[in-house]
């Protein structure tokens, strides 16, 4: 569950990055987490017609292999290191594996976008930096809380990181000073 302070901050984000963008398709990892997130950003953008995610098997609670690297992933966040560098030196096959994994089932559900579809895709760290490895080969930093990036198809995949309008910096440091 996210706490008080996680929800004041996604319901912040909703309203200031999110509010305005038109998104069409929403996707939500099959942990509970990200669905409460995804209610307080369309709380706080207030102009999301949320529809139901594809359903994402329960990788997370049915595999000790996944909940061991998510417990490593979470250690290293407390340490202050990057989730995703410890996920690669935790257990490099299960990281490669996972990305296949989560990627073809991503694109599963993809498979039925048209052009100018807009998707808001919300996943906890390190979900969704596996996630896009298993997309594009590339391993992505870990992202802090509510921070974003923008995958733009094409010939060339291409992730965009750091726009302001994907980084909560300073809306969680006039929230919480």
């Amino acid at each position: 569950m996210i706490g008080p302070k996680g929800y004041a901050l996604a319901r912040e984000v909703g309203r200031q990055q999110l509010r305005g963008r038109r998104f069409t398709e929403f996707y939500a990892s099959g942990i509970w987490r990200t669905h409460q997130t995804l209610a307080a950003f369309g709380e706080g953008a207030g102009d999301f017609m949320l529809k139901l995610t594809p359903m994402s098997p329960p990788i997370y609670v049915e595999r000790d292999d996944v909940r061991e690297l998510w417990r490593v992933c979470r250690q290293a966040e407390i340490r202050g290191e990057d989730m995703v560098q410890a996920a690669l030196a935790h257990d490099v096959a299960l990281f490669h594996g996972l990305a296949a994994e989560l990627a073809t089932l991503f694109m599963a559900w993809a498979a039925g976008f048209v052009d100018g579809d807009n998707v808001l895709v919300i996943g906890h760290s390190p979900h969704l930096e596996i996630m896009t490895f298993g997309l594009t080969g590339d391993v992505m930093p870990g992202l802090k809380e509510c921070e974003g990036f923008r995958f733009v198809t094409g010939d060339m995949p291409i992730i965009e990181r750091g726009a302001p309008d994907l980084d909560p910096a300073a809306i969680r440091q006039a929230l919480f000073p």
